[in-house]
Order: structure tokens, then C-alpha cells, then sequence
């Protein structure tokens, strides 16, 4: 009697932990067989099962969760969406049909949606920990698609559950300062950052590196670089080098190289804001705002000097160095004519060349100065670096040229991509971005080969 009554008792507890079956497990047997053979690849006849399962027990989310799976290893993600709806729509708090929903739509690149998914999954699941995996997930994704108000609002929720966790902090801080919030990012991390400070400092550098760019775009330049020397380690490293006087130095260096005084200026500017008495950035900067007042009388007595030479050798001669004047006050257009002149007795002359490449391209003239340069970079001889300038400078006039915008922009690309490993390799990547921002629809490579 005892025995059949444990009996009894088992059976009645294993009917209770099945899915919820409501007719007394009347689907349940095909629900088994459609498991058994989807994970025997054979899809067709598992979906006959499944369908025979719903068709006794259309209320169970099992069995629908089931079928989606099918259809997505069968890769119909839409169906799979459509039957993890119904799963849904009969259980409304079955947490992991949100979840799975979640992850299809990530896959299929459907990111607002998916975070959508993953915020009803975070809602309805108990354990904490898949709680705030959920919120982790939807988060980064809302971000992706810039809906930041709905990452905060779910970041607090998820922190009354654990308000310390590493993670949700930094989400937090990210997400702030990518709405500009900067003085709220200081203020999360100047209360967590305490908490972690026994972390061994690769850990905590993410943090650090959020409070320095706060810090940064407050334009509190000595507050950033505290905490930017926190965050300079591994995959941070880079990223920090970019708010350094140093990087916006060697920027300055490449953009001056290509004579491009204005943007260089811009550069060292921001180098000089940065750490005020940086001797390599002052030096450069008065390089380029130096003006000889006598400049222009000279300019003037050459001419004259010219106009009366009748040796045709020597006029081509003192056309170089007019050139070279006319080059540092800005009037390219007769620059390029003396270039011109100057290149008559020695067609071989690569830093006269240059000049009148740089001045065609500043005096408007790009489809001659894109083929003037791109003769003399295919000099043999051509040192490493001086072949680097000329390929940024073909790069700059490339995308310039508006000419031929889709051919123009292949060229532009194909320059600086070819310029890693030079001291031009920082200010291409620059390029490459602005390339990139300005041309959303495109998937421009920021990389550098």
C-alpha cells in the first residue's frame, strides 16, 4: 500500500513540473517528438509535431518556444518571431520567449527592437543575475540606436536591485556622456569610483576613462588628465592618446607637412589648451606664424630682376626661388606659374614640383594638382616619409574633388588607408572618419591597412 502510494505521489509530482499543460498533457507526447527530431535536424517533421502538440494544448508557451526554435535553426527568423509572439501572447510573463526574441532580432540586426525584447525579459525574469544579464544586453543596444533616455531609465531600475554593480555604473556614465550629460557622468563616478578603488587599475581604467572625457568636454583639461592616467591601460591606452597634447601635436605636424597652416593651426590650438608650456607645440606654432615684412619687397625686386634677365637658364633658376616666396604669402596662383616656369630647365626639381602641386590644389585647380602629385609619388627614389606626405596630400585633394564624387571618394580612401605606420597614419584615420560621418550610408573602413 505504501508503495503505490510514493508511486502516485511521484507521478503527480511530475505532471505538476511539466510545462504548464492544461489538458492534462494531451500534447505532450508530440511535443516530445518534435524535440527529438529538430535536434535530429529533421525540421519538416518536427514541425508537423509541434503543430499537433498546439493543436491539443494551444496554450502552452512551451510548445510555441519550441516551434521557434525549429524555425529559426530552419533560418526563417520572421517565422521564428511570429511563433515566439504567440508563446507570449499565452504566458505573458514567460521571460525567456522575450529573451529569444531578443537575440533574433540582434542577429537580424534589429537593434531597438531587440533592446525592447531584452527590457521585457528583464521585467519578468526572477533570478537577479538573469535580471541584470538582460538589462546589460538592452542597454548596449539602446545606446546603438541612440534611444539613451530608455538605457537610463532601465539602468535605474536594474541598480535598485544592485546599485554597486560594476557594470550598470559604467553603462550609466556612458550613456550620460554620450547625451552630453557631462557634470551627471562626474557625479556617478565621483561616488562609485571609491567603492572599486581597491581594483587593480586595468580593471577600474573604463571609468576613469569616462570621467576624463567628462572632465574633457568641460574643457577642465587638468581634471582630465588626472583621470585620463588612470584609464591609460590596454584597449584604453589608444583611445587616451587621442586627448593627449601629443596626439593633437603630431595632427598639427601631418596637416603642416601638406601646407595646410589653418587646419595645422586648429591642432596646436587644442595641443596648447591642453598642456599650456608644450615647447615642441610652441616652437611649431611660431614656425607657422612666422612673416618676413620684408617678404614682399623681395618678391617685388625678383620679379624685376627676372623681367630683365635675357639668360633663359637663369631665369628659370630664379623663377624657383620666386616661387618659393610667392608659395609663403599665400599667392598660389602665381606660385604654380613660377613653379611652371622654375620646372622648364629641370622637370626632375620634386620639391618644385610639390609646390605647384599644393598650389593648384589651393588655388582650385585639383584634376592638375591630383596629376602632378601623383607623378612625382612614383619616383623610385622617393625617401619613406616625403612618399607618405605626398600620398596624405593626394588623399586631401581626392576628396576635395567633386568632379567624380563616387571615384573621387574611392581614391580619398584607398590613400589613406595606405598610410599606417607613418607619421600621417593618426591624421588619415581622422580623415577616414570625417569621411565616414559624412557619408552615414557608406561603410567606409576607418582602419588603416
Amino acid at each position: 500500500m505504501n508503495s503505490l502510494y510514493v508511486v502516485a505521489f511521484f507521478c503527480g509530482t511530475l505532471v505538476f513540473y511539466l510545462p504548464a499543460f492544461a489538458q492534462k498533457g494531451s500534447g505532450l507526447q508530440n511535443f516530445i517528438n518534435a524535440e527529438n527530431l529538430r535536434k535530429a535536424k529533421r525540421y519538416d517533421a518536427a514541425l508537423k509535431e509541434y503543430s499537433s502538440a498546439l493543436k491539443a494544448e494551444p496554450e502552452v508557451a512551451d510548445y510555441w518556444y519550441g516551434m521557434a526554435e525549429c524555425w529559426w535553426e530552419m533560418k526563417n527568423p520572421d517565422k521564428a518571431l511570429e511563433t515566439l509572439a504567440e508563446a507570449t501572447k499565452v504566458k505573458k510573463d514567460f521571460a525567456k520567449g522575450y529573451e529569444f526574441a531578443g537575440k533574433i532580432l540582434e542577429t537580424t540586426k534589429q537593434f531597438d527592437k531587440a533592446a525592447d525584447q531584452y527590457a521585457f525579459a528583464f521585467e519578468h525574469y526572477k533570478d537577479a543575475n538573469k535580471r541584470i544579464e538582460m538589462v546589460l544586453k538592452s542597454a548596449v543596444l539602446y545606446n546603438q540606436v541612440r534611444q539613451h533616455d530608455k538605457t537610463l531609465a532601465l539602468l535605474a531600475k536594474a541598480k535598485e536591485l544592485q546599485p554597486d554593480h560594476h557594470d550598470l555604473n559604467y553603462l550609466e556614465a556612458k550613456t550620460l556622456n554620450h547625451q552630453k550629460e557631462y557634470q551627471k557622468t562626474i557625479e556617478v563616478l565621483t561616488a562609485f569610483l571609491p567603492k572599486i578603488a581597491s581594483l587593480p587599475s586595468k580593471d577600474i581604467a573604463r571609468f576613469y576613462y569616462e570621467l576624463g572625457f567628462a572632465y574633457y568636454q568641460l574643457q577642465d583639461y587638468p581634471k582630465a588628465n588626472e583621470a585620463f592616467k588612470h584609464a591609460d591601460f590596454g584597449s584604453f591606452k589608444p583611445r587616451v592618446y587621442k586627448f593627449s597634447a601629443e596626439y593633437f601635436l603630431k595632427m598639427a605636424d601631418a596637416y603642416y607637412k601638406v601646407y595646410d597652416f589653418q587646419k595645422a593651426s586648429e591642432f596646436l590650438e587644442q595641443s596648447l589648451k591642453i598642456q599650456p608650456n608644450y615647447k615642441e607645440a610652441i616652437s611649431l606654432q611660431k614656425e607657422i606664424n612666422q612673416f618676413d615684412p620684408q617678404l614682399m619687397k623681395k618678391i617685388r625686386t625678383m620679379i624685376d630682376s627676372i623681367n630683365k634677365e635675357k639668360d633663359t637658364d637663369k631665369k628659370s633658376r630664379m623663377h624657383c626661388e620666386l616661387c618659393r616666396y610667392q608659395f609663403q604669402i599665400k599667392e598660389y596662383s602665381a606660385a604654380a606659374s613660377s613653379a611652371e616656369e622654375c620646372l622648364r630647365i629641370n622637370q626632375k626639381n620634386i620639391p618644385i614640383i610639390v609646390y605647384k602641386s599644393i598650389a593648384l590644389y589651393k588655388s582650385g585647380n585639383l584634376a592638375t594638382a591630383i596629376y602632378e602629385m601623383d607623378k612625382v609619388s612614383k619616383v623610385p627614389t622617393l625617401p619613406p616619409e616625403t612618399k607618405a606626405m605626398m600620398f596624405f596630400a593626394l588623399g586631401l585633394m581626392h576628396r576635395d574633388n567633386r568632379e567624380n564624387d563616387s571615384e573621387s571618394l574611392k581614391s580619398a580612401i584607398n590613400y589613406f588607408r595606405r598610410l599606417n605606420g607613418t607619421p600621417f597614419a593618426e591624421a588619415a584615420r581622422y580623415e577616414l572618419d570625417l569621411l565616414r560621418k559624412g557619408d552615414e550610408s557608406s561603410e567606409i573602413e576607418t582602419d588603416i591597412e
